[in-house]
């Protein structure tokens, strides 16, 4: 399986479409800023986070960017969050350094960038935790850097977004 649809990652059913095949969740989902309010960025959260746990409690991982430790993230979500659930964090937005599990990653990256995130860093978090006949899922894929760095590693992937136009330039890299 490898594909990216348009699709709400926040309902059920992309997810029931994936089944019980992925396993690694791999996503950088919407932050903070892109909402109104903390509770609207709350319950959007809220509504996603249970299926990427699914994964986890079927023995994959899930790998997130968010901005705080999984410690945090369990007291604002209210649920228990498993040893398989990690973060990624830019603490030193200066200098741009990506850390995972307070490991810092060796990633060069460009001085100023939008949401998106840089291939490097996809590529590299992908050989450290992707095994061979790994299904990557990244349910906020964009224009698709995830999946693109996991096919580039011959990894399995699958990936959804909700803008119609990010999904196209998806299809357009053969995505």
């Amino acid at each position: 399986m490898s594909t990216v649809s348009v699709a709400d990652a926040t309902s059920s059913e992309w997810w029931t479409n994936i089944g019980d095949e992925a396993n690694l969740v791999l996503t950088d989902p919407p932050h903070l800023d892109r909402f109104d309010s903390a509770p609207a960025h709350y319950i959007f959260t809220s509504s996603w986070y249970p299926h990427a746990l699914r994964v986890v409690h079927l023995g994959g991982t899930l790998l997130h960017s968010c901005g705080v430790e999984p410690e945090e993230l369990a007291n604002y979500l209210r649920v228990r969050v498993p040893r398989q659930v990690l973060v990624w964090t830019y603490p030193e937005l200066e200098s741009h350094r990506y850390w995972l599990l307070h490991t810092q990653l060796d990633v060069t990256l460009p001085t100023v960038w939008n949401c998106s995130k840089p291939d490097p860093l996809y590529r590299l978090l992908l050989l450290r935790l992707a095994s061979s006949g790994c299904l990557v899922a990244d349910p906020f894929c964009g224009r698709g850097e995830i999946p693109s760095a996991a096919r580039e590693l011959g990894l399995g992937w699958v990936g959804c977004d909700l803008d119609e136009e990010s999904v196209r330039a998806c299809w357009e890299q053969g995505l």
